[in-house]
C-alpha cells in the first residue's frame, strides 16, 4: 500500500484520494528543519514512515531524468529515472488542502518587532510613492511637448511684465519695447512651432546667452523663463547709459 501524505487536508494515497508520489524527509538536518518548517501541521512527531507527496513541490523541485557527461562523444546524455526524485534543495511550498488556522503563515507569524518594521516600510513606501505622484504632477505644469501644449503651459505662467506676449498661430513673441522716445523693441524672444527658441538684441541674433547656444529647443516653460531672464539681464548695460 502507498504512503500516506502527512500534510494535513491531503488526501494523497488515501482511499478517497488520488495516487502520487511520495517522498521522504531529507536526512540533512538543516533542510529537515526548513521542511518542518514549511509544512502546516502543529505538534507534527517525525517517523521513517513520514511522506510528503508530490502535490506539495513546486515542477522545478522535481526532477524526472538523470544526465552525465560522456567523455568519449563529449555529449550530455540524458536519461529518464525510474523514480522521480527531489532536487537537493527542495522544500514544500504549496498546501492546497491545509485548512487557514494551520497555514504556515499562521506557523510563521512575525514578532512584534519585525511587524513594526514591516509597516514602517510599508509607510514609508507609500510616502515615496505619494511624493514622487505629486512630483510627477508637479512637474507636468511645467513640460511641454507641442505648440498646443506650451501655449496651454504658458496660460498658468507669470510672466515678467518686462515682456510683452504675441500670439501668433506657429509662434509665440516675447518682447521688450522702449517707449522712452518713439517705441523701438529693443529685445525679443521668438519660440517658434517646433518649439525652436531664437533671441535678439534690436535687430541682431544673440547666439549665445547664459551658456545656451541659439537656436536651442526648449521642452519646459522654466527654461524659456530663464532665457528671458538672460535676455534681459543683457539690456541692463543699455538701460545704463
Amino acid at each position: 500500500m502507498p504512503s500516506r501524505c502527512i500534510v494535513p487536508g491531503c488526501t494523497g494515497n488515501y482511499d478517497n484520494g488520488p495516487r502520487v508520489r511520495v517522498y521522504s524527509f531529507p536526512s540533512n538536518e538543516i533542510l529537515k528543519k526548513k521542511w518542518l518548517k514549511a509544512i502546516p501541521r502543529s505538534n507534527f512527531k517525525l517517523t521513517k514512515a513520514s511522506k510528503v507527496c508530490e502535490l506539495h513541490f513546486k515542477d522545478e523541485d522535481i526532477e524526472m531524468e538523470t544526465s552525465a557527461y560522456d567523455p568519449s562523444s563529449g555529449k550530455k546524455i540524458s536519461a529518464p529515472l525510474s523514480r522521480s526524485r527531489l532536487t537537493k534543495e527542495a522544500i514544500p511550498s504549496l498546501f492546497p488542502g491545509c485548512p487557514e488556522y494551520l497555514s504556515y503563515q499562521e506557523q510563521n507569524r512575525e514578532s512584534p518587532y519585525d511587524k513594526k518594521i514591516r509597516l514602517q516600510n510599508q509607510q514609508l513606501h507609500l510616502a515615496l510613492q505619494e511624493s514622487m505622484k505629486t512630483k510627477s504632477e508637479e512637474e507636468a505644469k511645467y513640460m511641454f511637448s507641442t505648440y498646443a501644449n506650451f501655449l496651454k503651459c504658458l496660460e498658468t505662467q507669470q510672466i515678467p511684465l518686462f515682456w510683452s506676449i504675441i500670439r501668433k498661430e506657429d509662434e509665440t513673441l516675447f518682447i521688450h519695447i522702449n517707449t522712452q522716445a518713439a517705441p523701438v523693441i529693443e529685445a525679443s524672444v521668438v519660440l517658434k512651432y517646433d518649439l525652436s527658441v531664437s533671441a535678439f538684441i534690436g535687430n541682431a541674433a544673440i547666439k549665445s546667452c547664459k551658456e545656451r547656444n541659439f537656436p536651442v529647443i526648449v521642452g519646459d516653460i522654466r527654461n524659456l523663463q530663464k532665457i528671458l531672464d538672460g535676455v534681459q539681464s543683457l539690456l541692463i548695460p543699455v538701460a545704463q547709459k
